[in-house]
């Protein structure tokens, strides 16, 4: 029974991968430059709204930010739940930042694996996760950039 579980959670990761959206960006992932920030500042607003969203901050570098959070799941389905990295490249002046969604399922485990989770169904609690990620940028780009997204 597990493994049939297992076999039809792998089918619907990789039918949704299927149908992966191209961001219009130079890396094809969310991403956002903003001249008058400074690393430090968005390092700062990133961390605040991941973790008002219900994230946990699992690295911490000078270069990248990374959030973790379980996906909401029935106890009988397979443990699984996303990470989100925020990659923040000092331009001087300014700073990019890209954003890199993952679902990973049996979290913790000698089983876990990551998958590259690009794709985003409204209907599929990943399109919260993605909404929460254009949301950080777009907020992002707004607080410092003087515009309203």
């Amino acid at each position: 029974m597990k493994r049939i579980a297992l076999c039809a959670t792998v089918a619907l990761v990789l039918a949704g991968c299927a149908s992966v959206p191209h961001n219009d960006t130079p890396s094809g992932k969310p991403e956002v430059t903003i001249p008058k920030a400074s690393a430090s500042a968005a390092r700062a607003y990133i961390t605040n709204r991941m973790v008002d969203a219900g994230f946990t901050l699992r690295t911490d570098s000078p270069s990248q930010l990374v959030f973790g959070r379980l996906g909401r799941q029935k106890l009988v389905q397979a443990s699984w739940g996303y990470t989100v990295a925020y990659l923040i490249v000092d331009q001087k002046p300014g700073v990019r930042v890209v954003a890199d969604v993952h679902m990973v399922m049996y979290e913790g485990t000698p089983l876990e694996r990551s998958y590259d989770s690009s794709f985003n169904q409204p209907s599929d609690p990943q399109g919260d996760v993605y909404k929460q990620v254009n949301d950080v940028l777009a907020g992002l780009k707004s607080k410092f950039s003087g515009t309203r997204s």
